[in-house]
């Protein structure tokens, strides 16, 4: 029977025996309150179905008529849940979301929260105005696998003070029974573990005034649409893992190896039944030395479900439950480089719609979604699949989808850059700067799959992604990130370089010589152009001009480190390759290594003959060269005092790289801007954002940190 039916029914009953000389408590308010909107000359049929008609009509009225219905029986103001874990941990928006009335579905898979939660709310319910509450597992009313409805009808009816001897003995008459006492008591029921809608509606009648809440394993279609009001929950936020891990085994244990703990929350998916289970682990290990890496190490190569018996037996309940398609699928996914996917990735990797698998998944509990469209499929989860199968058609698949990508997203950022990777006829979906933004949140999945795909050779298809994702480095940083890319593709380079591709073998050298370059590991970055050099054919001049160019920023950047003021060799490396680019015409690169020219020319103390070569490159350069170029151009003119020139040039660069979505140059237009505020002797903005500057580099732990320290101190001493 739908709601408003039964409060229609129950209330006519109700409204009829009043009217015949019996007395219930507040009956004559519901009497009242009928006659006022219906009439008072109607028979007990029509009267029922008039009633329905204003409930259906009016929803505010049938809050009214179903509050009214319960204060019409005494309250069991005995009957309790029991109380929710103390303290509590996180789910804010679920207990905010949850309702004062109708039904509320808290979804999860086991170990998720869902009964804590359930207990929270029905304590924050009651705790605003008391009355009764009942919690029923279902799984203790199953035969089998089907819910003995009559006996738990009978339960409920038991728990709510109905005799024994007074409970109906046949089906309709006990479903009767039961909605009648449902919809005319006060009452927050909590129905855990449901299998779906039908083992929700009987109980569900008194909902128009009260609350039921409901948990389950499986947030099924059928669940959503019959209850809208419904909370998914995956893993706790990052925060109120670590405060709940810390309640039970000590913050000074998990302060003592933070990295080592944040790894152990993940591997528990930051939910709470895993979490306070490794907590116990370690705190019987309190005061062992490296007991949370030691316990990590274990469980990264096994899995909670197989230190843990309950986790184990939720993964084989959950599992047991679905079809054979969708866990081989799951094991498939599983093999997923990287810690997340989204639907095109995971689509790629199955071979078909991703669709019907993330939704089943997602249903049962095991795949949270992590932003900006990403999902992760929980750790244990992985381990307990593990990859049923070999792996390499799907790996190969997801591998050409990524390299379309990156080499499509590098072609739409600037079809004239240098490349010697093998060409791929792809064409961008968007723009460069939207796919490089999205390529930007899925690094860790690329140095997965690079290492990946080196493993089964696919030699070619790494150096395409290593040789487009330069522009990633160029545009948002990373440089530990591509080195540790590149360092698997300088083994493809190398494979490829035996089969004669030695300008691509050169150019994957000279990348990991630049990367080394920015992140002050000079002599690594020597060893790499010197492995590089002579892989370069005679006849590729743009490749020569491009490792001179690198060579000259390697011996400027050494030339800085070790505190010299000659910069000489770095002045005739940039100057080879400018007669290069000049001869070959590539105005490109040009416009680059003019600007580099010039910057180390201020370096030694020439920004006359900087401004002179600087005005060459103007009208060649475009973008985020441009705003580079802008960027030399003011350090050259603030050296020689003109500083509104200055402050023009640092303008349009700004503008230039907002435009792009180009973050990489922010420290050096910083660094721009502190210099310019010390020769405008505005001293104080000059210290901010100096410090600023020192404040950055030290949280990455750049090198050039202690550049910003010196000059900062060479400020306080002012």
């Amino acid at each position: 029977m739908a709601v408003l039916e039964a409060v229609a029914a129950e209330a006519v009953k109700l409204v009829t025996a009043e009217v015949a000389g019996a007395v219930f408590t507040g009956g004559k308010r519901l009497v009242k309150a009928i006659r006022e909107r219906v009439g008072g000359q109607l028979g007990p049929e029509r009267l029922e179905q008039a009633v329905l008609t204003h409930l259906k009509d009016d929803p505010e009225w049938a809050e009214r008529i179903s509050l009214l219905l319960t204060q019409t029986r005494e309250p069991q103001n005995t009957l309790v849940v029991e109380p929710p874990c103390d303290p509590f941990f996180d789910r804010e928006e679920a207990r905010t979301y949850a309702p004062d009335t109708g039904v509320f579905v808290i979804a999860g898979r086991p170990g998720s929260g869902r009964t804590a939660l359930a207990r929270r709310i029905a304590a924050d319910r009651m705790a605003r105005s008391p009355f009764p509450a009942v919690e029923i597992d279902l799984d203790q009313h199953r035969d089998g696998q089907a819910l003995a409805f009559s006996r738990l009808k009978e339960s409920l009816l038991k728990d709510l003070g109905v005799p024994p001897g007074e409970i109906a003995s046949d089906a309709w008459a006990l479903d009767r029974q039961l909605t009648s006492l449902l919809l005319t008591t006060r009452l927050l029921l909590i129905l855990r573990n449901v299998r779906g809608t039908r083992e929700i509606a009987p109980f569900a009648v008194g909902s128009g005034a009260n609350l039921v809440i409901v948990t389950t394993a499986e947030l099924t279609t059928e669940l959503r649409m019959a209850y809208p009001r419904y909370a998914m929950l995956g893993p706790l936020d990052a925060g109120a893992g670590w405060t709940m891990l810390a309640s039970r085994c000590g913050a000074a244990v998990l302060a003592a190896e933070p990295a080592a703990t944040q790894r152990l929350l993940d591997i528990c998916d930051h939910l709470p039944h895993a979490i306070t289970r490794v907590a116990e682990v370690l705190d019987r290990r309190r005061g062992r030395p490296g007991a949370v890496a030691d316990f990590v190490e274990r469980l990264d190569a096994v899995g909670v479900a197989e230190v843990d018996d309950v986790v184990r037996q939720a993964l084989d309940q959950i599992f047991a439950g679905l079809p054979a398609e969708s866990v081989a699928g799951c094991a498939i996914l599983a093999a997923h480089p990287g810690p997340d996917f989204t639907y095109e990735s995971a689509t790629a990797l199955l071979g078909v719609s991703a669709d019907p698998l993330l939704d089943r998944l997602t249903d049962v509990g095991v795949l949270s979604s992590v932003g900006h469209g990403r999902k992760r499929l929980h750790h244990d989860v992985r381990k307990y699949v593990g990859v049923q199968t070999d792996p390499e058609a799907a790996l190969r698949r997801l591998l050409d989808h990524y390299c379309d990508r990156v080499v499509a997203a590098d072609l739409a950022d600037d079809p004239n850059r240098l490349r010697r990777y093998r060409h791929r006829d792809v064409v961008a979906s968007g723009t460069a700067a939207e796919e490089f933004a999205r390529l930007d949140r899925e690094r860790p999945v690329l140095l997965d799959l690079t290492r990946e795909a080196v493993r089964y050779g696919w030699h070619h298809e790494v150096c395409q992604l290593s040789g487009a994702l330069e522009v990633l480095l160029n545009k948002k940083g990373g440089y530990h990130w591509y080195a540790a890319l590149n360092e698997h593709a300088l083994a493809s380079a190398d494979a490829l370089a035996a089969e004669g591709a030695t300008a691509l073998a050169a150019r994957v050298h000279m990348m990991q010589a630049r990367v080394y370059t920015l992140m002050n590991i000079f002599d690594k970055a020597k060893a790499e152009l010197d492995t590089a050099v002579p892989l370069i054919p005679d006849d590729d001049r743009q490749l020569r001009s491009s490792f001179l160019e690198f060579a000259g920023r390697l011996a400027e950047e050494w030339a800085k480190a070790r505190g010299a003021n000659d910069f000489t060799e770095a002045i005739g490396f940039f100057t080879r390759a400018i007669e290069i680019d000049t001869a070959i015409g590539d105005t490109r690169a040009f416009g680059i290594h003019v600007r580099m020219l010039a910057n180390v020319l201020i370096e030694a103390g020439r920004p006359g003959e900087a401004r002179t070569v600087l005005e060459r490159a103007v009208t060649v350069s475009s973008g985020r060269n441009l705003a580079r170029l802008r960027m030399v151009m003011a350090k050259a003119e603030v050296r020689m005092g003109n500083l509104a020139v200055a402050r023009a040039a640092l303008d349009s660069a700004n503008a230039i790289l907002v435009a792009d979505g180009a973050t990489q140059y922010n420290w050096e237009l910083e660094e721009c801007e502190a210099e310019y505020a010390v020769t405008a002797k505005r001293t104080s903005e000059a210290r901010d954002r100096l410090r600023g500057l020192v404040e950055a580099a030290f949280r990455t732990g750049h090198p050039r940190a202690e550049r910003y320290l010196a000059r900062l101190r060479q400020l306080e001493r002012r």
